[in-house]
């Protein structure tokens, strides 16, 4: 191969060779006879240009002489020619005296010469004669050669020339005798016809040799450049050519290789590949070859060799299945065919021994190639026609499953109009099959002749993806979560998609109080961290408050007044409750009530505080039962409500109802809250005829710092507030209003057995503070509450050790374990928390009793904090009262062990 390339590189290289010597040849010869043409050209323009002008002389004298002369005035310029004295007519007179003189051709071509010569400043015209008359006349020695080449028949003479360095073309034409010169030239001896002189100009070349060379300084670029392409065409062609047989060679190579390749690949293939001769004018095939997957097939022995039998001796019922027809049909039209051939057992019989040999099912594609071979391919289908089999035993399992699912599935075109649906599409329709298929989704669902805004089968029709999204169908009242998604054949082209609609609108109920009670524990999660700083600064407040008490006598207007103070800081820590309970950071108190005292309580704070224009109506149940809950959350539901109710009904005149009763929830009640306990309930309704609510701000009214006041006027909390407490209760609220016309809450309260009732009123106890003389390490953060504590601590007898800082209160303890009984510390601190303090100083002192405070119960649950080994886990903030009580106790209960 490599040999072969050489060779006809080398003879590529030859003939590029002779072509560019072959191209020099032309170009150079190209310019050449471009060179010779142009000069020529040069030499014929000039040539051309004094004949013009002697022919125009010539013109001139004929004239002159037909005219006899011509008489033109006696100047310096024109004198009497002296030639001519000898006509008596050479000068007249005219009548007016002026007088002329006769000019004759040779004088008038003279005169004209000298003007041409006078404007141009070139000489130009010279006349010659044979017989010189004139010395002017007289020939030079280029006139002389022209003369005798006149008289030897030359009809003109031309020579290019150089003057002073400058080119200029010389043309001489001999001058004719004519019958009208022979008046004044016969005396000479001239006959009619003799040449007798001649004419010559001189033109100026100049010009037209520059435009020569300018000519030929493009034409030679021209020529350069055609030769330059025609070379680098030839560098190109050979560069191509070699490189084209080069790769040729490559081709062959690998086109060999290729064969080679292909012949593995039949030999490996599965399928059977053979190939046949046709024979008998296509009536007979001889097998030329067959591939091994093509003998294990056709059940042939390895050592077999198939090549020159006929395929009838080879393979079992060849012309009996009628595939000896097929490749007769094949053999002679020249079309491929497929056919089957069904499995079959072969007998075999041997003596007394029989034999049954199996073949399977054989799915053929004859062809007939363009040399009249015959190639057949074939495979053994056995097992795909068992697949087949069960695909269609698999698709029948399918179409049973698909009317069993119970979601809504329909197959769609791409006009949205239905080709298939399962049974319970024809279930919750009650639609037959009928008049179902062929309807339209929109039209099906809505009863519409236009899709749905945002439906998802438009956008999988559109794009080819999936697409899901919630459908809300008013008309039916169900909330679908529907999905489309399309199917394509393996072209990529829409065939149809699938849509299913799952009724979901039990669980769009659900999602949607959930995410309620999710925007009620973020607005907890607030209201904690607002309540943790509070309950520091309420500490501050009643502590002071409470030491400034102790200082004055009874009975005095200071005392008093610190009381009031009191009074109103233990609302505020109410309040904080209040918040922690709406927030669930908080375990308030609940205990069994009797709730229609508290109703009629906060209903009388209530009629003083309102305007008297609003009529308040009660109708309170005394026997309505008991309720599991705070007292305070109850007023808490009672006041957000009733002056929500004052606050739509405004300064006009109005009516407020407040009735409480007990009821049972009727069905539809219970399957909206399916979650809720069985038994009766307690209603407290609160009715008013205010300016009540459109569906959009009833929709949000339970939205923490949702408002409808103007800026400044609410804080959006009451009722969030109240929708916490009820729920906290396990209750709910229901709510009817409308614009113009009022609203009305309803506030249901699971009914508490009465067996489960504990009916014991709290008391405060004014009994005097208990005292001691114990040691206790008090940690906070807040330098105020350390002062406080430390001042009524101290003041009860006890020892106190104070510290703002965890750390350094460890390092304290760990100076002298044995220094203190009792350690009291604030849970959220810097460096150490509360719980990290107590657990690494019970490691040191197991036994010592501790106390745990915390204003925000969401940093420590309370079981977390017993479990680590503390006593008591409280809430703060804490008074005097508490606070000396709660030290007795755990000191008391550390000495009993």
């Amino acid at each position: 191969m490599e040999r072969t390339v050489h060779s006809d590189l080398k003879h590529l290289r030859c003939w590029v060779l002779t072509a560019f010597i072959f191209w020099s040849i032309l170009i150079n010869g190209s310019l050449c006879l471009f060179v010779r043409n142009q000069w020529n050209n040069v030499k014929f323009i000039g040539k051309e240009i004094g004949l013009a002008a002697i022919h125009k002389d010539h013109i001139y004298r004929i004239w002159n002489a037909r005219q006899g002369g011509v008489y033109v005035q006696i100047s310096d310029k024109t004198p009497p020619n002296p030639y001519l004295s000898n006509l008596s007519n050479r000068d007249v007179s005219t009548t007016d005296g002026k007088k002329l003189t006769m000019v004759n051709p040779a004088y008038m071509t003279r005169q004209i010469h000298e003007l041409e010569q006078e404007m141009n400043g070139v000489f130009t015209g010279h006349i010659t004669s044979l017989r010189v008359v004139r010395p002017e006349n007289k020939p030079d020695d280029w006139e002389n050669q022209a003369l005798r080449q006149f008289e030897h028949g030359a009809k003109e003479f031309a020579e290019l020339t150089n003057k002073d360095g400058k080119p200029f073309m010389r043309v001489m034409s001999p001058t004719i005798v004519q019958e009208s010169c022979l008046k004044c030239h016969a005396e000479q001896g001239y006959k009619l016809g003799d040449i007798r002189g001649g004419i010559s100009v001189i033109v100026p070349m100049e010009e037209t040799v520059n435009l020569f060379q300018r000519q030929f300084k493009t034409s030679a670029l021209y020529h350069l450049l055609i030769y330059l392409i025609g070379v680098t065409g030839q560098v190109i062609f050979y560069s191509q050519s070699s490189r084209l047989r080069r790769k040729r060679a490559m081709v062959e190579e690998k086109l060999s290789s290729q064969e080679q390749h292909l012949r593995s690949i039949v030999d490996n293939i599965s399928n059977g590949i053979a190939v046949y001769e046709v024979d008998q004018e296509g009536q007979d095939f001889q097998v030329k070859r067959i591939n091994p997957a093509g003998m294990r097939i056709a059940r042939l022995d390895e050592a077999t060799d198939p090549a020159g039998r006929r395929p009838t001796e080879l393979f079992f019922g060849f012309a009996e299945s009628g595939l000896l027809e097929v490749f007769q049909r094949v053999a002679k039209s020249g079309s491929p065919e497929h056919c089957s051939v069904s499995s079959c057992i072969q007998k075999t019989t041997i003596g007394n021994d029989s034999k049954d040999t199996s073949f399977p099912c054989l799915e053929y594609y004859i062809y007939k190639l363009p040399t009249g071979e015959i190639v057949a391919v074939y495979e053994d289908v056995t097992s795909r026609k068992q697949a087949r089999e069960l695909l269609i035993r698999k698709t029948e399992e399918w179409e049973s499953t698909f009317d069993a699912i119970p979601d809504i599935i329909t197959l769609q075109d791409k006009d949205m109009r239905i080709i298939r649906a399962n049974q319970a599409t024809f279930e919750f329709f009650r639609l037959p099959p009928e008049k179902l298929l062929g309807m339209t989704c929109h039209s099906l669902f809505r009863g519409s002749d236009q899709p749905c805004a945002g439906c998802p089968g438009l956008h999988a029709i559109s794009d080819r993806q999936k697409h899901c999204g919630g459908m809300e169908h008013k008309a039916i009242g169900k909330f679908f979560h529907v999905c489309a998604a399309p199917v394509l054949n393996p072209e990529g082209e829409f065939l149809y998609f699938v849509y299913i609609a799952h009724d979901v609108t039990d669980k769009k109920k659900l999602e949607d109080e959930l995410f309620q009670a999710q925007k009620m524990e973020a607005i907890g999660t607030l209201a904690g961290g607002i309540a943790h700083d509070f309950n520091n600064i309420l500490a501050a407040i009643l502590g002071y408050t409470e030491l400034a008490r102790m200082e004055l006598p009874e009975g005095s207007n200071a005392r008093n007044d610190l009381e009031q103070v009191l009074i109103a800081g233990n609302r505020a820590t109410e309040l904080v409750k209040q918040i922690l309970t709406f927030s669930r950071k908080s375990e308030h108190r609940k205990k069994p009530l009797r709730i229609y005292l508290l109703v009629k309580e906060a209903v009388k704070m209530l009629r003083s505080s309102l305007p008297s224009t609003i009529d308040i109506r009660t109708e309170i149940d005394e026997h309505s039962g008991l309720v599991l809950a705070d007292p305070t959350s109850i007023h808490q539901i009672v006041f957000n409500l009733c002056t929500n109710a004052a606050q739509a009904i405004g300064s006009k005149q109005g009516k407020m109802e407040i009735i409480l009763r007990q009821t049972e929830l009727t069905a539809s009640q219970r399957e909206e809250r399916p979650l809720l306990q069985l038994g009766l309930f307690i209603v407290l309704t609160v009715r008013d005829n205010g300016c009540g609510m459109d569906e959009k701000t009833m929709a949000r009214i339970f939205d923490p710092y949702f408002t409808t006041k103007e800026q400044g006027a609410g804080t959006g909390l009451g009722l969030a507030v109240t929708h916490g407490v009820v729920e906290d209760c396990q209750g709910f609220i229901e709510l009817e209003s409308e614009l113009g016309k009022g609203t009305t809450f309803h506030v249901y309260l699971p009914v508490l057995p009465e067996e489960s009732k504990n009916m014991q009123q709290e008391t405060d106890s004014v009994a005097q503070l208990p005292c001691g003389t114990e040691r206790i390490l008090f940690v906070d953060d807040e330098p105020s509450i350390v002062h406080i504590s430390r001042a009524i601590l101290t003041t009860l007898g006890y020892s106190v050790h104070a510290e703002t800082e965890s750390m350094a209160a460890l390092e304290k303890f760990r100076q002298n374990p044995a220094l203190y009984d009792l350690l009291v510390t604030d849970q959220t601190m810097p460096g150490l928390t509360g719980s990290e303090l107590a657990k690494a100083v019970l490691e040191i002192r197991p036994d010592l009793p501790v106390i745990l405070c915390t204003g925000y119960t969401a940093a420590l649950a309370e079981k977390e904090a017993l479990a680590l080994g503390v006593r008591r886990y409280v809430i703060k903030p804490l008074n005097s009262t508490k606070l000396a009580t709660l030290v007795r106790e755990v000191l008391d209960e550390a000495k009993l062990g």
